[in-house]
């Protein structure tokens, strides 16, 4: 999932033909650069009024593409990345977990509770856990029974576990949600407009 920000400057033509190329390209560039930093924040933003995810959730999958004097049309761009993101980061909770250290009735747990968009209820995800793995990754999983070689002889035939890791919604889907993406491009393109007027000013005078 991308988002570009590219050089509108019809609005302009008045201002631009008074300044030399340089000025404005150098005006450009730096209008784009602010106004793709301010949607990389406010998609952040838009998001997590969504979507219960962890800002660092999000900006671990996204990356910032500026624009630079070299390009024939100054472009710059934000791109969000990722699979979908693992259910642990939905404000995750165990219903009544079996993994207690000391609990004396190490019952199969109620679950995990997670809340995946804001102001959303709670959903309970019978059967799942929360565990951290060898390696240090903590996550929500599941035991999913699969035909596999019966455990012990004699009697019905028995299933192998398979631990599965749970997700939910990838970054990139929650960008595309329209009240996030409609909150972005107005904060884009308004940041463009202004900041390339201020910047066209500052040129001419020398700064």
């Amino acid at each position: 999932m991308q988002i570009e920000i590219r050089t509108n400057v019809d609005r302009f033509n008045s201002i631009l033909a008074q300044v030399t190329s340089q000025i404005k390209g150098k005006a450009t560039v730096r209008a784009l650069n602010l106004a793709i930093g301010k949607v990389k924040t406010e998609a952040g933003r838009e998001v997590r009024k969504v979507y219960n995810i962890k800002l660092a959730a999000i900006n671990k999958s996204t990356t910032v593409k500026k624009a630079h004097p070299g390009q024939v049309n100054p472009t710059a761009s934000v791109t969000f990345s990722g699979s979908p993101i693992s259910l642990v980061e939905f404000a995750a909770r165990p219903v009544n977990p079996w993994n207690v250290p000391g609990r004396k009735n190490r019952k199969p747990g109620g679950g995990v509770s997670v809340q995946v968009k804001v102001g959303g209820s709670r959903r309970t995800v019978k059967h799942a856990f929360i565990a951290t793995t060898k390696n240090g990754y903590r996550g929500v999983f599941m035991r999913e029974s699969v035909p596999g070689a019966p455990r012990r002889t004699g009697g019905e035939q028995k299933y192998k576990d398979n631990i599965v890791n749970l997700y939910s919604i990838s970054l990139p889907a929650s960008i595309r949600n329209e009240m996030v993406m409609s909150a972005v491009r107005k904060v884009g393109e308004k940041t463009f407009e202004n900041e390339l007027a201020r910047q066209l000013v500052l040129l001419t005078k020398g700064k």
